[in-house]
């Protein structure tokens, strides 16, 4: 079996991806596969098994811009993993893996990320060495005014930790805006924010809901205003963002909770980074 580079330009290997993403998953769309191989604004890279002609296993990487104390670079996010049933316990997902590990920094890609399901999750961390943050939703309630929000000291001391690794949160929202409806954004004072509104059935009927993607806080002591202030502008009263809890956001959260939120795992290249190093909230995902 021969380990190959995808040409995702070519719509016949295209659609041997999605009829493979397909069987492994049930069902897949090729609006996602677009979104993710085609759209993604720093490119995407795949790699694949081949059974003679037939495709048999594969493996994206969506290269997002990071910086850490002033240095800028590439870091590519796992995801579009798939096996053909037949072929499963080969060991294809690690050959692709260890692949990738070695190519990827020849391209100069700084570390190797993403956010893997109970299956890979101990693949990757116990066979391929990646290290592993948990990932924990965070709350936040407009109505209730500042005091529910962020400790604004401790927002400013994590935010100033050397080791932190920030996405390109502006690029980020590029990739999702007009993929799903409900998009919003917004800026204040040079913090940002972006995600989408949605609406959730509860107990006590419908509410309107901010999901958020994204957030760049560069003013920490203006960071309750911004908040505030991004709630009325999307005209909700809730907003909820899933974050790596040794993010700078979730260290100076004041509510989060305990949920099956997907764990984000790293591998260095070119860097040296652990998972506990970024600073990532749930819109870097391929699936947002």
């Amino acid at each position: 079996m021969e380990l190959v580079k995808i040409d995702t330009s070519d719509p016949k290997m295209l659609d041997e991806v999605n009829h493979l993403l397909v069987e492994a998953f049930g069902e897949f769309s090729p609006k996602v596969q677009k979104h993710i191989l085609s759209e993604a604004p720093s490119g995407a890279i795949m790699y694949g098994v081949l059974d003679g002609n037939s495709l048999v296993a594969i493996n994206g990487y969506t290269a997002h811009k990071v910086e850490r104390n002033g240095n800028v670079a590439l870091a590519y996010q796992s995801c579009l993993s798939g096996t053909k049933k037949q072929y499963l316990g080969r060991g294809l997902y690690s050959r692709i893996m260890e692949h990738a590990k070695v190519d990827l920094a020849d391209r100069g890609g700084a570390f190797i990320f993403g956010f893997p399901n109970s299956k890979s999750g101990p693949i990757v961390v116990n066979k391929l060495g990646f290290s592993i943050s948990e990932v924990r939703p965070l709350y936040f309630f407009g109505a209730l005014g500042s005091s529910i929000a962020f400790d604004d000291e401790a927002l400013f001391q994590n935010s100033q930790r050397q080791a932190n690794v920030q996405f390109d949160w502006y690029e980020v929202s590029d990739w999702k805006r007009g993929y799903r409806e409900g998009f919003f954004e917004y800026e204040y004072l040079t913090n940002y924010i972006f995600g989408r509104v949605e609406r959730r059935k509860t107990r006590l009927g419908e509410v309107s809901l901010l999901v958020i993607g994204g957030i760049e806080i560069n003013k920490p002591y203006a960071a309750n205003a911004f908040l505030r202030n991004a709630l009325k502008r999307a005209r909700v009263n809730i907003a909820r963002v899933n974050a790596n809890v040794s993010s700078s956001l979730a260290l100076a959260s004041r509510i989060s909770k305990k949920g099956n939120t997907e764990p984000v795992v790293c591998f260095p290249l070119t860097w040296s980074a652990d998972a506990a190093d970024l600073d990532v909230y749930g819109g870097v995902k391929d699936v947002f």
